[in-house]
């Protein structure tokens, strides 16, 4: 049942349909920080591939509101890696999508 939404889940993520996602996060049926697609992508790879700052800032504001420890989650979801060995800041990078608080 678990690839079922997980599918869903990219999906939402792949348009940037945050309503979507939103009710697909608060579903008791998805673990977003364990979907990843055949590549090994999780759903921040695929954000910052897209350049959808809406769909990660959803992504870290759901994790921050719903995690029991909120901080630890984030920087393992970040620092997770694809089968090629990339994090979701390299193609934050590669969009041009990292800047610097001012």
């Amino acid at each position: 049942m678990q690839a079922i939404h997980c599918t869903a889940f990219f999906s939402a993520v792949q348009k940037a349909d945050t309503n979507e996602l939103l009710s697909l996060l608060h579903s008791e049926r998805l673990a977003p920080e364990q979907c990843r697609d055949q590549r090994g992508y999780s759903a921040l790879h695929v954000a910052a591939l897209n350049n959808s700052v809406e769909v990660a800032e959803c992504l870290f504001t759901y994790v921050r509101n719903n995690y029991p420890e909120p901080r630890s989650s984030l920087k393992l979801w970040v620092a997770a890696t694809t089968e090629e060995g990339f994090t979701c800041l390299h193609f934050a990078a590669f969009r041009g999508s990292l800047v610097r608080p001012t």
